[in-house]
């Protein structure tokens, strides 16, 4: 896994969140799409819906980004994510700060 989009997409969004009954389907949880080709409007510089004070993904920012606050089930709102499939691995968790922190691109 590399810290590009496309590979956090293929690797983590596609299988574990972009699901019907998660983030993927007609009705996506929080109004948020991770299918691929949505998954970058949907996160970055975008408003949580939980603490608006916090962007999903705030590009060079992981540390104040929701995303990765979720990952790491800091207990900020709900359960950590995914919710399904057990904890996200630290490397990939890692790549998707590196992703974030080098200013979320879309490509």
């Amino acid at each position: 896994m590399s810290p590009t989009l496309a590979s956090i997409e293929r690797e983590v969004f596609a299988p574990l969140c972009a699901r019907p009954a998660c983030h993927g389907g007609p009705a996506p949880e929080s109004l948020l799409s991770l299918e691929p080709g949505r998954a970058y409007g949907n996160l970055v510089g975008v408003p949580s819906q939980q603490i608006s004070e916090l962007m999903r993904v705030e590009p060079g920012r992981s540390d104040r980004s929701y995303l990765v606050r979720k990952l790491l089930d800091d207990r900020i709102v709900g359960e950590r994510m995914p919710t399904q499939g057990g904890r996200l691995p630290p490397e990939a968790i890692e790549v998707i700060r590196r992703w974030i922190d080098a200013g979320a691109p879309e490509r």
